[in-house]
């Protein structure tokens, strides 16, 4: 059971903490000769939210790859309201160019946490 208070807890810290970013949604998206869908043709503005974001496994993003794979830094993960107009395949960017966009969402009572891939 999620009481009020802890609902207004998480929003108020995603306020505090959180930036202003702008939230987009794919265009039209075309499919080819193969039926798979094409890269969307433009990205439309959906909302204007506050995001936290944070990097696991290190304190450090810059630090280098340690075990293969992908840096740190290419994959944050974001934390948002659990009213967030964002879905799958959204993309968010940050006021200082930096554009992810959203692989996987995990729903909790007070808040949204988003798995992400950069995309620039």
């Amino acid at each position: 059971m999620i009481l009020p208070a802890q609902r207004r807890q998480a929003r108020l810290a995603i306020h505090r903490l959180g930036t202003s970013c702008t939230i987009k949604e794919p265009g039209v998206q075309i499919r080819n000769g193969y039926g798979k869908l094409e890269e969307p043709v433009g990205w439309n503005a959906v909302a204007e939210e506050r995001v936290v974001r944070t990097y696991t496994r290190s304190d450090r993003p810059s630090q280098a790859r340690h075990s293969g794979g992908r840096y740190r830094t290419e994959s944050p993960m974001l934390t948002l309201r659990d009213d967030s107009a964002v879905e799958e395949g959204f993309r968010v960017e940050f006021p200082d160019g930096s554009l992810y966009e959203v692989d996987a969402i995990t729903v909790y009572p007070t808040h949204l946490e988003a798995s992400t891939t950069v995309v620039n």
